[in-house]
Order: structure tokens, then sequence, then C-alpha cells
């Protein structure tokens, strides 16, 4: 008996019509998911440069010349949750996933951006 259940669920699956879950038409314009423009990535570092501590983006120049670019996944909890928050305080809430993943590189970003001068000219 159950076998037969299980051969008729496998046969309506198989008969299962999808088509009117396939879009017909895709749109145009490519949608993206927060976060994946250049603009509001701009903006995303932007807001890192002016609200981390300038020692802070010292540190993470030094953690990525020292470990290159798997520095940020022993910080993901400790140090990648303040920035995801920091983040969120400035307005960009794009969800936990998306955060979760563009994290590092916003912040190695800011590191990058942050000229030598203004590290060494600011309180650390």
């Amino acid at each position: 008996m159950g076998k037969r259940r299980r051969k008729n669920r496998k046969n309506e699956l198989d008969n299962l019509d999808i088509s009117k879950f396939i879009p017909k038409e895709r749109s145009k314009s490519k949608r993206s998911l927060p976060g994946n423009t250049k603009g509001e990535r701009e903006k995303a570092v932007v807001y890192l440069i002016e609200n981390l501590p300038k020692g802070t983006l010292i540190k993470v120049r030094e953690l990525i010349k020292k470990e290159g670019p798997g520095w940020s996944f022993r910080r993901h909890q400790g140090f990648g949750t303040g920035v995801r928050n920091t983040l969120r305080q400035g307005g960009f809430f794009w969800g936990d996933i998306t955060l979760d993943n563009v994290w590092a590189s916003l912040v190695e970003e800011a590191a990058k951006r942050t000229t030598e001068s203004e590290l060494s000219s600011n309180d650390r």
C-alpha cells in the first residue's frame, strides 16, 4: 500500500504543470538585491570610513597584509557583527544574508581608501 502511494505521488509530480510558475518574459531592467549596486556600496563604504575608528581601519589593513583574503573568516561573529550593526545604524537595511556577504569587502574597501595621512592625523 505504501509503495502504491509513492508511485501515485511520483506520477502526480511528473504530470505537474509548472508552466504557470515560469515567467513569460524577463524584465528588461536588471533587478538587483540591496547592497549590490555601485551607488549603494559606495555610500556604505563612505559611511564606514566616517564612522569606524581609524585605528580599526589600520588594524584591518594589517590583517589583510598578514592573513590575506581570509582575514575576516574568524572575525565574522565579533567584529563582523559590529560592522553589520554599524551599517544598520546608518540606514543600510539590506537584510542579514546580504550584510553577511558584503561586510568584509566593504570594510576592506574603506581601509584601502583611507590614506595613511588620514589614519595618522586622526585619533586612533
